[in-house]
């Protein structure tokens, strides 16, 4: 969620905060973000799949910010489907020393400290025990947190659904999630045949054809 600059512009604006006020409204977006990003990695993250799963949402959230914040991108299912049917000479367009300099600080540098951090063993027990308390706490902050604002987050969401595109990295993993659900499900079909009914009138057949010209 830190790095949805784009989020953030976007919805103070659409707010009718100013100053401190404002500054706490998006303060507590923020800690929201934070509390679904948290209760998500009690269930994924442990001591043997944290590092994955870390270094996984980093390159996701820097690589999507990337297109929302600097080419004005929201991340959709349909851009998920463009995705899949670029080439390669399109996406070295997208390359850029700016790009390069973007993906350096919010993906490499962050991913190569996390590489180094050494988590320390503990027992499956406990770690349980710890997740199982921390996602009760983490959701009641959730549900509390976004109860202060609601009046203010439900017509702006409900108004610009357009915003939940921009948030980094859920609106990939959600658009991915959404993409390979309509793919799969899909499956092979039949090719249908259209226009087989399509005859050329008799009395068409020796009539020359008219060309008309729109200026």
């Amino acid at each position: 969620g830190i790095v949805s600059f784009h989020f953030f512009s976007n919805i103070h604006q659409l707010s009718s905060f100013h100053g401190l006020s404002a500054a706490l409204f998006i303060a507590t977006i923020g800690l929201v973000l934070f509390c679904i990003y948290f209760f998500v990695l009690q269930i994924l993250s442990w001591r043997f799949t944290a590092k994955t799963v870390a270094i996984t949402l980093i390159v996701i959230g820097g690589l999507s910010a990337y297109c929302v914040s600097e080419l004005g991108v929201g991340i959709d299912r349909n851009q998920i489907v463009n995705l899949m049917e670029t080439d390669s000479h399109e996406a070295l367009d997208l390359l850029s020393w700016h790009s390069l300099q973007w993906v350096f600080w919010t993906v490499f540098v962050p991913v190569t400290f996390i590489l180094f951090v050494r988590i320390k063993p503990q027992f499956f027990r406990k770690t349980l025990l710890n997740n199982l308390i921390a996602m009760p706490i983490t959701l009641v902050a959730l549900l509390s947190l976004s109860f202060i604002y609601y009046a203010q987050l439900a017509p702006i969401f409900r108004e610009h659904r357009n915003l939940k595109a921009e948030i980094s990295p859920l609106n990939t993993i959600s658009s991915l999630s959404g993409y390979a659900q309509s793919h799969f499900k899909s499956g092979d079909k039949a090719l249908i045949t259209f226009g087989t009914d399509a005859k050329i009138a008799p009395s068409a057949i020796n009539k020359p054809a008219q060309l008309m010209v729109l200026v």
